[in-house]
């Protein structure tokens, strides 16, 4: 049944924000022990015309939630999500690109490494910014903004979308999906082979807006398939924002 495939695609890792340093749920850490540089973490002032430097590519061909109603009852009850949360399957032909106004497409993944909602206010500036829905951002691109909310934390700074933008830049996969890399040659966030987002793209379901973000107004609830922006000029300050992050990456970079 549906049902029971999807639970059994919900890892059982429970990492949270506060032990963002512990994300584990069967990953398979990509090496990279030595802290990189400042100068490795800053892009080159390179302006470009769009931050997208390849077009989207091919959509792949649509694939239907396997969550069912049981099944998103076990996930608020596994995740600690409040029961005022709206969440409803996605059945029938609904697939993950369709538009249902008062309600965005959402994944079971970010749950499970620890979020709740309302989303943070750097992942809804993101959507805002390149005006795409959350469905549309990468398994590693919401272990990005957890990490970097992380690292400010420790630092006692602040971490706005600027300052993403700064050492980070959007790519596109899987046809318009939202990914990142770094801007330089090395990242503040290592990838890794995280075994809690393979097959994340069978887990979703429709969120009711007001519950994902504190203001839903004008909130992008549709697939944007073309998303294109101007890259940001760098933050004032970004070298110094950088060289007071960097000492408190050692150890949890992935």
């Amino acid at each position: 049944m549906a049902g029971d495939s999807s639970r059994d695609n919900l890892p059982a890792a429970n990492p949270t924000p506060e032990n963002v340093s512990q994300i584990t749920g069967g990953a398979d850490v990509v090496e990279d022990e030595e802290v990189p540089s400042v100068i490795e973490i800053l892009a080159r002032l390179v302006r470009e015309p769009t931050d997208f430097n390849t077009p989207a590519g091919v959509e792949p061909e649509p694939v239907h939630s396997v969550m069912r109603e049981r099944d998103i009852v076990e996930l608020k009850e596994r995740w600690g999500i409040p029961g005022y949360v709206d969440m409803r399957p996605a059945v029938g032909k609904d697939i993950v690109h369709f538009d249902c106004p008062g309600y965005c497409v959402f994944y079971a993944y970010p749950f499970i490494v620890g979020y709740t909602l309302p989303l943070p206010l750097l992942v809804v500036d993101f959507c805002r910014f390149y005006e795409v829905c959350p469905a549309q951002l990468s398994p590693y691109l919401y272990k990005i903004f957890l990490m970097l909310l992380k690292y400010a934390e420790l630092a006692s700074r602040e971490v706005t979308l600027d300052h993403m933008l700064s050492i980070f830049a959007p790519q596109l996969i899987r046809g318009s999906m939202i990914h990142m890399c770094p801007r330089g040659s090395r990242g503040l966030v290592v990838k890794m082979d995280d075994r809690t987002n393979r097959r994340f793209y069978e887990n979703y379901f429709y969120v009711r807006t007001e519950h994902i973000v504190a203001d839903p107004t004008g909130f992008p609830e549709r697939w944007n398939s073309s998303p294109e922006r101007l890259p940001p000029l760098p933050v004032e300050g970004i070298r110094e924002w950088v060289e007071a992050i960097l000492p408190h990456t050692v150890g949890i970079r992935t």
